[in-house]
């Protein structure tokens, strides 16, 4: 059985939780042959715990160094576009971490170099790679819900200089800095509101006009006794108008989770029902989908894991692997990935617009 030859650029929270533990259980059909990034003593901690055999610290040397077929880029938002240009224009293909550039133009770009060089491009979060989204999609299709009127989707969690990973750093010996976050190009709309985004399009359809409002409720951040300047809003909402006289209203933040609607939750209002898709807190890996339906008392309820099985189900951050899964799968089968780039596009539009109706104080066209 042939095996996909990738690389990952950026040894950051997301490749240690998320990409390389649930790779290593992928080994038959994948092998992490590279690593690329800034931090040598990560690089060494990382390659050594995961066997992986050879680093670098510049992506261009990478490129003339190496000879995987693709190559996964988790590096910080702003860095996106130019590293994965890069990568297209030495033929390799290419997935890219959530968001997936900065701006709607970069995203377009790229989808046109990856067309003219027939190469694959995909982009986080594959929403709708998951069972429980899929589901709620085709209840949505079917006109279970009736007419669909309105969506909720809820993104708030405290900020990631709370996060454990960047207070122990036992597993490497280098702590991670989460000033990034609070910098241009990041804060919780591209780092969480944009799971609420991909799956409200995702099953409700395009975004046609947005309103929002967003500020900056502290001027500042702590972490590991250094002061990080806030310098993107991280207190947002959005409303939204869909096609098909839907509408929509997505709260993201970093601030503390609530105890009823869970991070990620995701409700959805028609005439004759109503579905909900949750994450239950005691189990981040499983999703609860939940219908009710006018006139009768009783819910439906439906439990989904993320589709990879109970083995990856159990390790950290299993959402993120399965669209990066899912690419390895399109390349060696030749087809195209479930986490579309043209989807992540349309996302990073309505993230931009949402930002000038915020600083315009009305409604935008995407």
């Amino acid at each position: 059985m042939r095996r996909l030859r990738l690389a990952i650029v950026g040894c950051g929270s997301i490749t240690e939780r998320g990409l390389l533990p649930h790779l290593m259980l992928e080994r038959e059909h994948v092998e992490v042959t590279s690593l690329c990034d800034i931090s040598k003593a990560r690089l060494k901690a990382l390659a050594e715990r995961f066997h992986v055999r050879r680093t670098f610290t510049s992506l261009t040397d990478m490129l003339h160094n190496s000879n995987e077929e693709a190559v996964a880029i988790a590096t910080p938002i702003p860095l996106h576009y130019q590293q994965a240009l890069e990568v297209l224009l030495h033929g390799r293909h290419v997935h890219l971490q959530k968001t997936m550039t900065q701006t709607g133009q970069e995203a377009r770009r790229l989808i046109h170099v990856a067309r003219k060089h027939d190469l694959l491009l995909a982009a986080s979060p594959g929403q709708m790679l998951l069972p429980a989204y899929t589901r709620a999609y085709e209840l949505v299709q079917s006109g279970a819900l009736g007419t669909v009127y309105a969506a909720i989707g809820v993104n708030l969690a405290s900020g990631h200089e709370r996060e454990k990973l960047r207070t122990n750093s036992a597993q490497t010996g280098v702590t991670l800095d989460p000033s990034w976050y609070y910098q241009a190009g990041a804060g919780p709309l591209r780092d969480m509101g944009v799971y609420s985004l991909h799956a409200i399009t995702g099953i409700l359809g395009r975004v046609r006009r947005v309103i929002s409002f967003s500020n900056r409720p502290l001027p500042e951040r702590h972490w590991n006794g250094k002061r990080i300047r806030v310098e993107v809003d991280d207190n947002v909402v959005l409303s939204l108008e869909l096609e098909h006289n839907r509408l929509a209203t997505i709260s993201t933040a970093f601030s503390a989770n609530l105890s009823i609607l869970h991070w990620g939750h995701l409700a959805i209002s028609g005439s004759e029902g109503a579905l909900e898709v949750r994450r239950l807190p005691d189990r981040s890996s499983c999703y609860e989908l939940v219908v009710r339906r006018v006139g009768e008392p009783k819910a439906e309820r439906q439990t989904f894991g993320t589709g990879l099985g109970e083995t990856h189900d159990a390790l950290d951050e299993p959402h993120v692997a399965r669209d990066l899964l899912d690419f390895v799968e399109a390349v060696l089968d030749s087809r195209e990935p479930g986490a579309r780039a043209e989807h992540a596009c349309h996302v990073i539009e309505i993230i931009e617009a949402a930002e000038r109706a915020a600083q315009t104080g009305s409604a935008v066209r995407v």
